[in-house]
């Protein structure tokens, strides 16, 4: 499966129009809050995570926090900044 990864400023209304491929990913990294991002599929799955290091740990660890439509975009950055 092919990878394509983007910084962008993540809203509702660009998620509603973007469309993927068949065999691809999209990952959308947001350009106002650090280490939140979207991943796309093309079955149309919408799903937001967060990248943190956890305590003194060198790794990056990806958290999901949801799937849009049940959060949109404000309030997974909102949750984003609190992990």
């Amino acid at each position: 499966m092919k990878h394509k990864a983007m910084r962008v400023k993540l809203t509702d209304e660009l998620l509603d129009k973007k469309r993927v491929v068949a065999g691809t990913e999209i990952f959308l990294r947001d350009t106002i809050t650090a280490g939140f991002a979207a991943k796309l599929y093309p079955s149309g799955r919408k799903t937001f995570i967060v990248e943190r290091r956890l305590g003194n740990s060198p790794s990056w660890k990806r958290l999901t926090i949801g799937t849009s439509p049940q959060w949109k975009v404000e309030e997974a950055r909102t949750k984003a900044i609190v992990w």
